[in-house]
């Protein structure tokens, strides 16, 4: 597995740079705010940083912000992991926001926007909700520790590093490395499949309503019969 140094300097290289140590058209430090570009977009294409976030519900609030750190939802437990639906699927079923909508356990979020979601009933107690999503990486340092992808990203990431770096040529350049983007999107949503794959589980447990993993169900079995 290669180091941030290591990607940084391969990047200066195929830049022509005569000095890895000392470039003349690019210095270390721009091409390092493209490394850490290149893994903030390629984490939103295809997940790969994915943790958990602590936030207490109370008794009296049903909209939350997303804790600190993270990009998106994709479960929430409390303890047991809650049915997602969507806040007009919520609006319908039940008077969410009414004085007496608590209950000892909470049962459905809903994402609100880009950053914010719902929750209910509201609990009697505060609780610990914890969420689990996408979230945002560590920023990366020239140094020798390694780059917090598969091994196989790490040309993705040059060629990602590359295409930035000759805006500095000017459109002529520009137009040539065209090529060297797509390449990164093509191994960005390769991996993002991957990443469906590995979490499909979790994914149909904390993301999905119960009606519509019966109708999945449904649907599985009707194909199985045909």
């Amino acid at each position: 597995m290669a180091t941030v140094a290591e990607i940084i300097s391969q990047v200066l290289r195929r830049l022509d740079e005569l000095s890895i140590t000392t470039p003349v058209h690019w210095t270390r430090g721009e091409i390092l705010v493209f490394v850490n570009d290149s893994l903030t977009e390629l984490n939103l294409i295809s997940w790969i940083f994915q943790g958990t976030k602590t936030l207490t519900i109370n008794a009296t609030d049903n909209v939350y912000d997303q804790p600190d750190g993270v990009v998106a939802a994709i479960t929430i437990r409390c303890p047991n992991y809650l049915r997602r639906e969507s806040v007009f699927n919520v609006d319908l079923e039940a008077q969410w926001d009414s004085p007496s909508a608590n209950r000892k356990d909470v049962q459905t979020w809903a994402p609100i926007g880009l950053n914010k979601f719902l929750i209910y009933p509201r609990p009697l107690v505060p609780k610990t909700a914890y969420v689990e999503g996408i979230i945002e990486h560590t920023p990366v340092t020239d140094s020798s520790d390694p780059i917090p992808v598969r091994a196989e990203l790490e040309s993705a990431i040059e060629d990602y590093c590359v295409e930035r770096a000759t805006f500095k040529e000017g459109a002529a350049g520009m137009v040539q490395v065209g090529p060297l983007y797509k390449n990164f999107l093509d191994k960005a949503q390769q991996e993002a499949g991957r990443n469906v794959i590995r979490m499909f589980p979790r994914f149909s447990m904390g993301v999905v309503s119960e009606e519509s993993l019966k109708q999945q169900s449904d649907s599985g079995e009707k194909q199985d019969g045909n």
